[in-house]
């Protein structure tokens, strides 16, 4: 692929993403998903600590309280986890086919999304799995060699196991993300859609590489403007946080402070929504283009081979 075409591919995701907002609600569940999936408690938090001695303080007495909370906590997770699912088809779905889909409401297009919501977990867990068992089997002999203190065997373990587990689990990335495009799209097989995003990846190495350095950086800069942003709205609401108390009484001081706060998340979440919406309808045109030549390649070699017996049996006869 040409330069100018993952320019074409950003500037379309672009348009896609901002002209069809019903998108937005897919990339808030979306959002909700990933940061929960990656929330990370610190202890140093008072409000954290707070909960940690509640915790502490309701369960000290009753176990039966730990094992009904673990519980809880865990199907929430699953709830989440199969909600971004859900959500990331409803997207796919609905970017193959915006004619039809933006006339359908969210409910709906949900509900089409079950129909492929076993095979996709099922791919994450059986991805997940593969790789959970290579890094242990590349660990172990690393492991091993520094705790009977050969550090210099140790040392040249470790990168060659780092060698060869990072192109298996950016190998395993993709292919996730091909045989997930295949199943929601084509409605195959796990193992069909697993082939068919081998052979894609196969063949647009590089170009998938690029595809994911574009996105990684743009990540980026996305969390970079987000986080300025919000350290410029933290200054000026520290500044205006103190003018809300000396020109009011606490209490609608306190009131207008959470309004503020609240409008903050409104912006910072769209503006994430967005860009999820964005991020998903780019890696599917990158998507349908390079399995677009992959079809087109085919056709020809069938058109090809199907010239060569028709001159071969010309020959004969």
């Amino acid at each position: 692929m040409e330069k100018n075409q993952y320019l074409d591919i950003l500037k379309k995701a672009f348009f896609i993403s901002w002209k069809n907002k019903f998108l937005w609600f897919f990339g808030v569940l979306i959002l909700i998903g990933t940061v929960i999936s990656n929330l990370n408690i610190n202890s140093d938090m008072v409000i954290n600590k707070d909960i940690n001695q509640l915790l502490i303080d309701l369960t000290k007495n009753d176990q039966k309280i730990i094992f009904i909370i673990s519980i809880i906590l865990f199907l929430f997770w699953i709830v989440i986890f199969l909600l971004k699912i859900m959500a990331a088809t409803g997207i796919i779905k609905s970017i193959n086919n915006l004619a039809l889909y933006r006339q359908l409401s969210i409910k709906a297009i949900l509900i089409e999304t079950k129909n492929y919501l076993s095979r996709l977990v099922l791919l994450e867990i059986m991805i997940g799995m593969a790789m959970l068992a290579t890094l242990l089997i590349l660990a172990m002999p690393v492991l091993y060699l520094f705790a009977i203190k050969a550090q210099p065997f140790a040392i040249i373990a470790l990168i060659c196991a780092i060698s060869i587990a990072l192109p298996i689990l950016v190998t395993a990335y993709y292919l996730n993300k091909y045989a997930g495009y295949n199943i929601i799209l084509a409605n195959e097989k796990i193992r069909t859609s697993l082939e068919f995003a081998y052979a894609i990846f196969s063949k647009n190495i590089k170009e998938s590489l690029i595809m994911g350095v574009i996105s990684f950086v743009f990540t980026l800069l996305a969390t970079a403007i987000a986080s300025l942003a919000m350290l410029v709205v933290i200054t000026i609401y520290s500044s205006f946080k103190m003018a809300l108390y000396l020109m009011f009484v606490k209490i609608i001081a306190n009131f207008l402070i959470l309004a503020i706060i609240i409008a903050i998340i409104v912006v910072v979440a769209a503006f994430f929504s967005w860009y999820l919406v964005f991020l998903y309808t780019s890696w599917f045109l990158f998507f349908q283009e390079i399995a677009f030549k992959k079809a087109k390649n085919e056709e020809m070699k069938t058109v090809i081979l199907k010239d060569e017996m028709e001159n071969a049996e010309v020959e004969i006869s």
